[in-house]
């Protein structure tokens, strides 16, 4: 199962390293379409444009198991 958010923010190139936190809520999983011993890992990216200079970023989160 795949879930998408989109940031409904435009990010804007800083002057120095950033190290703002980043957090889209995703809605809770639908409990018919996960069974026990699922692996859950959630991942992201972002895109940083200034000009004709652009940076892209990920990230993912720790991985989890499914219990009931």
């Amino acid at each position: 199962m795949v879930q998408t958010r989109a940031a409904q923010r435009t990010l804007r190139p800083f002057a120095t390293v950033r190290r703002q936190r980043r957090v889209i809520d995703f809605a809770a999983l639908d409990a018919t379409t996960v069974s026990d011993g699922d692996v859950l890992e959630a991942t992201g990216s972002c895109q940083v444009a200034a000009g004709v200079n652009t940076d892209h970023e990920a990230s993912r989160s720790g991985m989890t198991i499914a219990v009931s």
